[in-house]
């Protein structure tokens, strides 16, 4: 059985995934939506983002990944991958954010749609590799070298880990 920490965390992996559905059902290339529904879907999408994906993130980076620096390298390996796509996926959500600014003023200009599919389309692809690679690199490792003490400690934090202000309250 995995542990307490592994099954939090891909607790948390399939909310990010439900979190991405309405945004990827727009991003289908029979869905041809309006660049104004475009627009609206992902306005809908950004406190969502915000809410569950974010904190997830961050608490991977200040929780779960310092946890591993005992056992794993932090700048090679699985570490370094995972943390660069962080910040790879939160880059990419923050251009998102200001290109679908221009998705309503754009008239429909195909270039602007077709970038704006284009770019969401990779941070949906790119959210969907991660997890994967989570769930079956980084976490059969974590398995391995995880004990009993640490992962009673490491859920404590998790779950005292305050969504929105990135900060941990440990009870």
């Amino acid at each position: 059985m995995p542990s307490k920490t592994i099954q939090h965390l891909i607790h948390e992996h399939r909310e990010v995934e439900k979190a991405f559905q309405p945004l990827e059902l727009l991003l289908k290339p029979e869905a041809a939506a309006r660049p104004e529904e475009l627009a609206d879907a992902f306005a809908g999408f950004v406190p969502t983002f915000a809410d569950r994906v974010l904190p997830h993130l961050h608490k991977e980076q200040e929780i779960l990944f310092p946890a591993l620096e005992g056992f794993l390298p932090r700048d090679i390996g699985p570490l370094a991958v995972l943390r660069g796509e962080h910040n790879d996926l939160q880059e990419m959500f923050e251009h998102l954010q200001r290109s679908s600014a221009s998705l309503k003023d754009s008239g429909g200009k195909s270039e602007v749609v077709e970038g704006f599919l284009r770019e969401a389309r990779a941070l949906a692809t790119l959210m969907h590799d991660h997890i994967y690679k989570e769930e079956q690199v980084l976490f059969p490792v974590v398995e391995r070298f995880i004990s009993g003490v640490r992962d009673a400690y490491l859920i404590r934090q998790m779950e005292g880990f305050r969504a929105g202000t990135g900060s941990l309250e440990v009870a």
